[in-house]
This record gives structure tokens, C-alpha cells and sequence, in this order.
């Protein structure tokens, strides 16, 4: 674990900025575009909605894809802890700045510099623009056209069973996912101790980063088979939610499965819980 708020120096060119009425200091720097929707309401609203369903002062909130800390900083004005892991180097350095910006804030968050996984060791990372959004563990990105992406770093992984196994699960009441197709290996690796905790998950589904083929038929064959496999996975929840218009809506699995083959992903997430969030 890591406590960068304590050594980081905070730049003077931090400003608040406001999400659901709770404000929150950030470095706006190269990703003032990205802030401004978050504080518009125009980035993911479904996604705070879930945050604010699901974490409460009793929580633990995991963050498995933290890029540079909406949600983290976010959570954390709410949760008694904040559980972040980021392996993307760039972005990383940004997310340490912004912790260190809201001091407060910053003593409930656990940092990991990594990847949560399938074993603990070393992994390459890809993306042909480091610090965006995109970084993977996977490296053909198959979205529109098949793109080979490029290696950029070795990061650190830790496994997710292991992780898990040594918490206190009855505290953690959301796991956030975003990890660009990583969730693939991710939610079957670790789907027994879901399936005995059900903690709530907030999940991404990028079946377009599962490419291996050149032929786009055995790609968009691989791509749904497993979906369908990796949403057995998640058959014991009672509940899916998932984001329609900006908002989550009361659905289930094949709704998941429509938006895949419609829009490629499901990217404003599904949220499987055991808990009725909305009427």
C-alpha cells in the first residue's frame, strides 16, 4: 500500500470542482475537458449514481481501474475506505497529484501502484496512448478495426484472489471494474469469493479487446461466447442494473448482451447487486 498524499507536492494550479453537490480539489492540466464533464453531469453519471446507491460511511469501496481519481476522490467523501489500484504509469502520477490535493480525503485511500489479476508478478501494459483511459493488460484492441497496441510498461499484479481473501469482505460494499478487457480473466478468477461475499460490483465490459483473430466472425464469436460465459459467472446476484440514457435502469442479462453487440460495450457499466437500488 501506498501513501502518496504524505510526499507528493501539490501544484498551485489546482482548482474545486463539484460533483452532485460534493466538492473535490483536482489538477485540471491536460484533462480540464474530462473534469469539466464530470462536473457537468455529462461524464458517467451512471456511474456516480452507483457510487452514491452503494457506498455509505460503513463501506469499503474497491477501484480496480482508478485512471486519475473522479471516482476515487468521489467515493471517498463518502466511504470509510477507498481501495484504488492504477497500473498506468502516466496516469498514475496524476492520480497521486489529486490525492494529495484533498488531504482529507487522502488518509481513506489505499493507493496500489498495479494491476489487480490472475497471479501476482509482472505483466505488460498496452496502450498506444499512454495516460489515456485505454491502458490494458490486453493487446489487441478490436473496437472499429483491429489495432495492435502498443507495450509500454511492466507493472506490478497482484492476484485477485489472494487481495480479496485478505479483507474484511463484509465491509466492502461496491468493487468498481474498468479495466479494458482485463475483466475477462478477472471475474471468473475470482467468481467463488464473489459468489460467497456478493459484494455489489459496478463492472465495464470491453468484449471488443478480445481480438485474437484476424477473422472478425471468429472475433465477434469469441467476444459473445464469452460474455455469456463471464455473465454465469455473475448468476448468483439477484439484481443487474444497467445505464440507459445516463442513468441505471432495472435490467437484466440480455439487455447486457444487446448493448455488446449493438455498441461493442457496455461502457457506463452494469451493476450486479443482491440489494433492490431502485424501484
Amino acid at each position: 500500500y501506498s501513501w502518496f498524499a504524505m510526499v507528493t507536492i501539490v501544484p498551485e494550479d489546482t482548482r474545486p470542482i463539484t460533483i452532485n453537490g460534493t466538492s473535490i480539489t483536482v489538477e485540471p492540466g491536460n484533462n480540464a475537458k474530462y473534469w469539466g464533464l464530470v462536473e457537468n453531469g455529462r461524464w458517467e453519471p451512471a456511474t456516480f449514481q452507483a457510487i452514491n446507491l452503494l457506498v455509505d460511511a460503513s463501506s469499503t469501496y474497491i477501484d480496480v481501474g482508478a485512471w486519475i481519481g473522479g471516482t476515487v476522490l468521489y467515493s471517498a467523501t463518502k466511504a470509510a475506505k477507498v481501495i484504488a489500484f492504477e497500473p498506468d504509469p502516466e496516469a498514475l502520477s496524476i492520480l497521486k497529484t489529486n490525492i494529495a490535493a484533498n488531504p482529507a480525503l487522502a488518509t481513506k485511500i489505499d493507493l496500489i501502484e498495479g494491476g489487480l489479476g490472475i497471479f501476482d508478478g509482472t505483466a505488460a501494459l498496452y496502450n498506444n496512448s499512454p495516460g489515456d483511459s485505454g491502458s490494458s493488460l490486453v493487446s489487441r484492441f478490436g473496437y472499429k478495426n483491429t489495432v495492435e497496441q502498443e507495450k509500454f510498461a511492466d507493472i506490478k499484479l497482484t492476484d485477485g484472489r489472494r487481495f480479496l481473501e485478505g479483507l474484511d469482505m463484509s465491509k466492502v460494499s461496491l468493487i468498481k471494474m474498468d479495466i479494458e478487457g482485463g475483466e475477462y480473466d478477472l471475474i471468473p478468477h475470482i467468481a467463488d469469493i464473489l459468489k460467497t461475499h456478493a459484494p455489489s460490483l459496478h463492472i465495464s465490459f470491453h468484449p471488443f479487446n478480445i481480438s485474437p483473430s484476424e477473422s472478425a466472425t471468429t472475433n465477434a464469436y469469441l467476444q459473445m461466447s464469452r460474455s455469456g460465459a463471464l455473465l454465469d459467472c455473475l448468476s448468483g446476484y439477484q439484481y443487474i442494473y444497467v445505464e440507459k440514457d445516463g442513468q441505471l435502469v432495472a435490467n437484466g442479462r440480455q439487455l447486457i448482451l444487446d448493448q455488446m453487440r449493438e455498441k461493442g460495450a457496455v461502457y457506463d457499466a452494469a451493476v450486479f447487486t443482491n440489494r433492490r437500488i431502485l424501484s
